[in-house]
């Protein structure tokens, strides 16, 4: 079934609020589309970074990185989802090192990492270049570069 225009409408939103790093806005928006659409690659995409990259809720990233796998034979988003996967691994793995259950309401998870964002790119556009950000491509993977933050 194609998603309906207020579903796009939607997913534009929580996208958005994604790349603004409104990432519990969101969380809200995503899990209502997905609840609907369980099925749409593109959705469960996007919520895997929303709770990956945003909210650092790996076991909830790693579930719908599995289901885009699953769900599409499109190499660009195995390619994203795959990456997702292991960035979800890498989170966990600091997340237990931490003590830490991985749920971004534990307090100091992240408090020993030391991003250095002049020199290198998080993961939410790794590997990307400036034209596969989604305001500047038709086909929209939900992906944001650092220049668009």
């Amino acid at each position: 079934m194609a998603p309906s225009m207020d579903y796009n409408q939607e997913y534009q939103r929580a996208n958005t609020a994604y790349v603004q790093g409104d990432y519990e806005a969101a969380a809200e928006i995503i899990d209502r589309l997905v609840m609907v659409e369980p099925d749409d690659a593109n959705a469960r995409l996007l919520r895997g970074h929303i709770y990956c990259y945003g909210l650092q809720r790996y076991e909830v990233a790693q579930d719908d990185y599995q289901a885009v796998l699953s769900l599409t034979s499109d190499p660009t988003f195995l390619e994203y989802a795959q990456t997702g996967l292991q960035d979800v691994t890498q989170g966990l793995g600091t997340a237990s090192s931490n003590g830490s259950s991985g749920d971004a309401n534990d307090e100091g998870q992240f408090a020993d990492l030391d991003f250095d964002f002049e020199d290198s790119a998080s993961g939410l556009g790794a590997g990307l270049s400036t034209s596969d950000t989604p305001q500047e491509n038709s086909e929209d993977f939900g992906i944001a570069s650092l220049d668009d933050l």
